[in-house]
């Protein structure tokens, strides 16, 4: 998993087994600690990362 994230620094690592890339989420849902998609799709992000993932897909969501 690190040596595709590594390949391509666009996608994000939100838990040990997901790469998301940020500018495909349409919400954050706080409550559970969840990234939503645009097709209502969603995954749950790790507790040590959600902080850092929130931050950074509301940059995203604010563009």
């Amino acid at each position: 998993m690190k040596d595709i994230a590594d390949q391509y620094p666009e996608l994000y690592r939100t838990d040990k087994s997901f790469l998301v890339n940020l500018d495909n989420v349409s919400g954050i849902d706080t409550a559970n600690r969840r990234l939503i998609f645009p097709n209502g799709d969603q995954t749950d992000v790790a507790t040590r990362r959600f902080h850092e993932v929130k931050t950074l897909a509301q940059k995203h969501l604010n563009d």
